[in-house]
């Protein structure tokens, strides 16, 4: 014997001639879809024939319950319209699509590029995790050579009377070599090695002339001009590409606030603010472009191998009695595996948000700093102290995901927040597809730690076919989250707990309308702001050799010049000396300068020059 059927609902109908009391209620009846329009009505009608009906919270006006929403608009989620949803796209996603439109990708094939995109996302933490350590790898060969070339045993190797201050030619020099070895490493880090070994070897060896090493550090200068002028990089473009995208999201913002205030808005700011909560997920991609933009990339894929194999061709035109110790990798020929050297170059670090796993720690340079006498000055004071705690706790570590991990996590948790506080306030499905899309990212990061080895070509392989993988999940989860997988009752009512929050609701409107104008706006912003201004600001501070490395031009000069300028003055003045007044220094070092010196630094640099005025004070006749 079977059980009773359920009764066919009816159409619920609208504007009608029949009354309704609560003798006779508004009928139970479906409207087969669900709209805030058409569920707006429905609870007009049932309010206005029965104020007590069960379908009505509170004796709210338009106030339907969960339950009832199920009843009238049914479980399954309802298509957005097609200009709603074009609409949405244009105005929160495709500003983000123009910044991952301009992020560099080595021209090394076609596979690569498509790698480089299906990796930045797919996988935010390890691409930004791939970027970060190529920084940090090109600051470790920077402070290198920077302290090696400032000894004492370097510094008649570095004079030249065409440059305007000895500082000025050392940093010349430094640049160049970090910038060659940091070259070698697209081949592997051990390549970098070899050929930081090979240099240093030649400028310190006792069985080289002063000369030969002159001549060496010059063909190193010319070869780190060509690498320079090689290096493509886009800081203006993305520096507009971004102004344009704060001020899209600023206009939005705008256009949302004025459309839903008309009298008939056809746009819901509750749905507007969902989806710009599903835009900040992607605001990792800001820092993002702009590591990628400072680091640059090669015009062509032959660029680099021929102007370090033409590197190698003056070394031994020039020293002809040398044995060459130079990597060879860089040639077009096959590796040791019998695989091509191009291979060789995209898994082992020629790919730089695709970097190796294993880290090589840095090497303390060729002797300690010359620093000779140092004047007594007073301990730092208090601002200094907390000063260096503050740099020691943002220090970031070399080849860390945790400085990634928190670059991706602010925008899921502003995304979170934004979604939180839209009505009905509270943890609904959106949170949850929020948090499912940065879980995707946080699996794919962890699979990059799967140990095939430094060179292993199966991990190109699995790496891509991964992050395209994932790439597909998250933006089909971002697409069907546009098309209206959330239009539905248990995502307006906090699965049931709460009335549909109707936007057309007079308390909801209020508190949306309100929102949307200030603290919606204000979470979003905050939130740029870190991506914008304090993490990139953390890793100028921190990598800022690196970065003169990768944006030095080949005329010798810096494409951030007025940036390296601040820096530099920064680091040749300590603290104490502004409290304690250039004329303390002065004091305690008029013996070793000539009058009129001017002002004085009491950095290693500093005193090296003093040392070097008063050497030729006593050389003098």
């Amino acid at each position: 014997m079977s059980g009773a059927s359920e009764p066919t609902l009816i159409a619920c109908p609208l504007n009608t001639n029949v009354s309704y009391d609560c003798q006779n209620p508004y009928p139970n009846c479906t409207t087969s879809y669900f709209g805030f329009d058409i569920l707006y009505a429905v609870g007009q009608e049932i309010y206005n024939a029965c104020p007590t009906d069960w379908r009505i919270v509170n004796q709210q006006p338009e106030a339907i319950s969960g339950q009832a929403c199920k009843q009238i608009a049914g479980n399954s989620w309802t298509y957005y319209s097609a200009a709603d949803i074009w609409g949405r796209l244009t105005t929160w996603k495709f500003p983000l699509l123009q910044l991952v439109a301009i992020f560099p990708k080595p021209p090394l094939s076609s596979k690569v590029e498509a790698f480089v995109i299906c990796r930045l996302l797919g996988n935010p933490v390890g691409t930004l995790r791939g970027l970060l350590l190529k920084l940090a790898t090109c600051q470790d060969r920077a402070e290198f050579w920077k302290h090696t070339l400032e000894g004492s045993q370097f510094r008649r190797l570095v004079e030249d009377s065409r440059a305007r201050s000895r500082y000025t030619n050392v940093t010349r020099k430094w640049k160049a070599l970090a910038i060659i070895t940091d070259s070698y490493d697209e081949w592997g880090q051990d390549k970098g090695d070899a050929a930081r070994d090979f240099l240093l070897e030649r400028l310190t060896s006792p069985d080289v002339l002063d000369q030969e090493k002159i001549e060496l550090l010059d063909i190193c200068q010319k070869t780190g001009n060509a690498l320079a002028a090689d290096r493509t990089t886009k800081s203006l473009p993305v520096i507009v590409a971004q102004c344009f995208f704060i001020g899209t999201v600023g206009i939005a913002f705008g256009r949302t606030e004025s459309a839903a205030e008309t009298i008939n808005p056809t746009t819901y700011i509750n749905i507007e603010a969902h989806s710009i909560a599903f835009t900040t997920l992607y605001f990792w991609i800001i820092p993002a472009v702009f590591l990628a933009s400072i680091i640059g990339v090669s015009q062509t894929e032959n660029a680099i191998p021929r102007i370090l194999q033409r590197f190698r061709t003056d070394i031994f035109h020039a020293f002809q009695d040398w044995e060459t110790a130079l990597p060879n990798d860089h040639l077009p020929v096959e590796d040791g595996e019998g695989r091509p050297a191009d291979e060789l170059r995209q898994r082992s670090g020629g790919i730089y948000s695709f970097q190796p796993n294993t880290i090589s720690p840095p090497v303390p340079p060729a002797e300690p700093l010359d620093t000779g006498y140092v004047p007594q000055l007073r301990s730092p004071n208090l601002f200094k102290r907390v000063w260096d705690s503050l740099v020691r706790l943002v220090t970031l570590r070399k080849g860390s995901p945790v400085f990634p991990l928190v670059i991706v996590a602010a925008g899921t948790v502003t995304g979170c927040l934004i979604s939180y506080l839209v009505p009905p306030v509270g943890f609904d499905c959106r949170n949850i597809g929020e948090i499912l899309i940065y879980e995707a990212w946080l699996v794919s990061a962890v699979f990059d730690y799967i140990p095939w080895g430094e060179h292993h070509l199966q991990r190109f392989r699995f790496t891509f076919t991964k992050d395209a993988l994932v790439t597909v999940a998250t933006m089909g989860g971002i697409i069907v989250t546009q098309v209206g997988i959330f239009h539905r009752c248990d995502c307006y009512t906090n699965w049931g707990k709460t009335v549909v929050a109707l936007p057309g609701l007079v308390y909801v409107e209020g508190i949306l309308v309100h929102r949307i104008s200030t603290v919606y706006p204000a979470i979003a912003f905050l939130c740029i702001g870190l991506e914008l201004v304090v993490f990139p600001a953390l890793i100028l501070a921190q990598y800022s050799e690196a970065i003169r490395v990768f944006m030095q031009r080949d005329d010798n000069a810096s494409n951030m010049q007025v940036w390296h300028s601040v820096l530099d003055g920064w680091e040749r003045k300590d603290w104490s000396c502004w409290r304690m007044g250039w004329r303390k220094i002065w004091v305690g070092t008029k013996d070793a300068v000539r009058p009129g010196l001017g002002r004085m630094r009491t950095n290693s640099y500093s005193v090296g020059l003093l040392q070097r005025i008063s050497t030729s004070r006593e050389d003098d006749p």
